[in-house]
């Protein structure tokens, strides 16, 4: 949740509400596949960034995975990073 009216006196630091939404998943966000084998992990802080950067590029995107963190959260790095590593991992597999 981002708020858009200032109040430096309840939100240090920048002055404006910043905060993820109670019982929200932490780990589960917003995210594209574009192409059929994904080998390119790509991170956004914000939904709107990754959908801005899809606009100007979608030329040039292929078995790529965007994904929007929702805020800067390593446990997203995280996720998707090792489920793109399992996933390899698999595919050398079979």
């Amino acid at each position: 949740m981002q708020g858009i009216t200032p109040n430096k006196e309840r939100y240090k630091g920048k002055g404006y509400l910043k905060q993820i939404i109670y019982r929200t998943e932490g780990n589960a966000v917003f995210n594209v596949n574009i192409g059929n084998k994904v080998d390119k992990l790509i991170f956004f802080e914000a939904p709107i960034d990754m959908m801005s950067y899809y606009e100007l590029h979608k030329e040039k995107l292929n078995n790529v995975k965007l994904i929007s963190m929702e805020g800067l959260k390593e446990i997203v790095v995280s996720r998707y990073f090792t489920e793109y590593i399992l996933k390899r991992a698999e595919n050398k597999e079979n």
